[in-house]
């Protein structure tokens, strides 16, 4: 069994901040005991061709990281929440609709070789696809609640992103395994995505000069050329402050109504977690995707 720490981890790898590699034949996974979430350990990157050798694996993984202090680990999670974690488990048919932009991978098998090392499920999600139309302007309904709603200045695309981090920090903060991650780190991680983005469908909602909520969404660059222009509902936050005014079902109508009028013809609500309150937005589509994120208690 090999432990890569360092520079000794793959370049490719290395970007997601592990605090250990763990390799042997016919099995591997990245390890994470800082920036994990509370009491937690990470493992991720995790690939095997051999169940033995996923088994051997798994064991000395966890036994690493309980040497670190973790009290669980989770899998698959990059580190935390705020990278790629989960895997998609259900909707994965021969005939299913590929992956979409940023979407957590196939699970492969994966699922029981974590299930027989001992873990279990810890939380559930989805995806949802619903077709387009449209729909009644919101404008009247956001400043009747005391909001005013723009688009995303990409010229000022940091400035932007130091905004939405306040709130999101804020609004995110009670979600299962959520993780404090530094300003400048969240602002570096999504200048990344900058070529993705359309700023036409992202919004940011006002109460006077305080931000209330936003949402982003971008194109499922993905999308192969026979499937309909797709919009990507992806993250959808709103300040507690202003919970309970009909803000995040304003915005949701405002993107589906922009994304019409810009030519898609359906939009792909991502990564929603089973039982929150988000999922009452999605109560016109159809179940196009689950997902699953394992635990095992050390």
């Amino acid at each position: 069994m090999k432990i890569l720490t360092g520079e000794d981890i793959p370049p490719a790898l290395r970007a997601d901040g592990p605090d250990a590699r763990l390799a042997t034949d016919g099995a591997s996974c990245s390890l994470w005991w800082s920036g994990a979430p509370p009491d937690h350990g990470a493992i991720g990157h995790f690939e095997a061709e051999d169940k033995s050798a996923a088994r051997d694996l798994l064991q000395e993984a966890c036994a690493l990281l309980a040497a670190r202090g973790c009290k669980a680990a989770l899998a698959p999670m990059n580190g935390n929440t705020w990278r790629s974690y989960r895997y998609a488990t259900g909707g994965m048919e021969e005939n299913a609709r590929p992956l979409f932009l940023l979407e957590p991978p196939a699970a492969l098998g994966r699922e029981r070789l974590l299930e027989r090392a001992g873990f279990t499920p810890a939380h559930y999600y989805a995806s949802y696809l619903e077709t387009l139309g449209d729909c009644p302007d919101p404008a009247a309904r956001l400043a009747a609640a005391g909001f005013a709603a723009r688009t995303l200045d990409i010229a000022r695309l940091e400035a932007e992103l130091r905004l939405v981090y306040d709130l999101a920090a804020l609004a995110f903060r009670e979600n299962p395994f959520y993780t404090e991650l530094p300003r400048e780190s969240f602002v570096r991680q999504y200048l990344s995505y900058r070529e993705m983005i359309a700023p036409e469908l992202v919004f940011l909602a006002f109460a006077g000069d305080r931000l209330a909520g936003f949402l982003f969404c971008l194109p499922d660059h993905l999308a192969p050329p026979a499937y309909p222009a797709t919009l990507l509902i992806k993250t959808l936050a709103v300040s507690p402050a202003y919970r309970g005014r009909g803000l995040g079902g304003a915005l949701m109508a405002l993107a589906r109504r922009r994304a019409f009028a810009l030519g898609y013809a359906q939009a792909i609500e991502a990564l929603v977690y089973r039982g929150n309150a988000s999922e009452r937005f999605c109560q016109n589509a159809d179940l196009l995707r689950e997902y699953t994120l394992y635990r095992k208690v050390l």
